[in-house]
């Protein structure tokens, strides 16, 4: 193999490197608005469809509220590793909006949050959860120091994990 000094490798991109994040774990930090528009932030686990995040979230909840009453919602998500320094861990933001999905994407949601959660499986069907997709509109990925960037949701929703 030659090395040739004018060739820059090929990087993945923002939404690729997000994409692998999103699939390398199942939790998150959920940022809902509150009736009176103060942040609230929760841990919650997450299934994939076609990489949006699929939650499954009971109304006893107060992100579970907020999420009824204004769907704008975002999901930090961090990448397992055992780096001892948290400010070099990949990690990435997702925002946009939930949805309830109904039809064949609701069957569709509930099979993919069931695969990642398993033990879902003992309250997803209670009459105070539901199921939510959170539609990407905008992400922030960071890569670790001095790799940051941002992607469109539809570029998110284009790629294939890094």
């Amino acid at each position: 193999m030659t090395y040739r000094a004018d060739v820059e490798p090929v990087r993945p991109s923002a939404a690729e490197e997000a994409r692998a994040i999103v699939a390398s774990t199942n939790t998150g930090t959920l940022a809902t608005l509150s009736a009176t528009g103060d942040p609230w932030a929760s841990f919650v686990t997450y299934g994939l469809l076609g990489g949006a995040p699929v939650l499954c979230v009971s109304t006893l909840a107060e992100h579970g509220r907020n999420l009824a009453a204004d769907p704008r919602a975002s999901i930090a998500i961090v990448s397992p590793t055992r780096d001892p320094d948290p400010q070099s861990w990949g990690r990435v933001t997702l925002a946009g909006v939930v949805e309830r999905p109904v039809g064949d994407e609701l069957v569709a949601a509930r099979d993919a949050h069931l695969a990642a959660v398993p033990d879902a499986k003992n309250y997803i069907d209670f009459g105070d959860f539901a199921v939510w997709v959170l539609r990407v509109g905008r992400v922030r990925w960071y890569g670790g120091y001095g790799r940051m960037d941002v992607a469109t949701g539809e570029a998110y929703a284009a790629a294939a994990p890094a």
